[in-house]
């Protein structure tokens, strides 16, 4: 191989780094828009404004992205069992995310029961503080847990399993 070749190719950034990183950078992004169009475009009950929806469409987006990160790193696992986690997904990252680092292997389970706390919020406090809840949850969360997705480990996991 050539120098100019052996150097290209010893700072190539492998691809599932690259999944990694965006998926963790479009996580990020998404949970941010959604919390933020929650507490901008607050809906009646019964109504859902527009600016909200497509906020929860970038969130969507976000986990998405989420997933191919998982699915890059090997935090799925491998074959059919990484295909049903895939479809469990929030409720099963405790038990299957074990090549991941503290606090990212804790922060998807703790993201999915922020719903159900924002829901009790909702009862107790009223619907303003329960979207505060949400917004909340949503942003540092989801929002770290996009923004850990960017750690050296974690891409060395993946450069590791390639």
């Amino acid at each position: 191989m050539r120098p100019a070749a052996a150097a290209a190719h010893s700072f190539a950034v492998p691809a599932m780094t690259r999944t990694t990183k965006a998926g963790g950078l479009v996580l990020a992004a998404g949970a941010v828009t959604w919390a933020t169009t929650l507490l901008v475009a607050r809906p009646e009950i019964g109504q859902t404004e527009t600016l909200e929806i497509l906020g929860g469409f970038a969130y969507q987006a976000g986990l998405a992205g989420f997933l191919s990160a998982a699915w890059s790193t090997g935090a799925l696992g491998a074959g059919r069992t990484a295909k049903a986690f895939c479809g469990l997904r929030p409720l099963s990252w405790i038990l299957r995310a074990r090549v991941w680092p503290a606090p990212l292997r804790y922060l998807p389970l703790i993201g999915s029961l922020t719903l159900p706390v924002a829901a009790v919020v909702v009862l107790t406090a009223g619907n303003l503080a329960g979207q505060i809840v949400q917004a909340a949850g949503l942003a540092l969360v989801w929002g770290g847990t996009g923004i850990h997705l960017q750690r050296r480990e974690l891409c060395e996991v993946s450069v590791r399993s390639a």
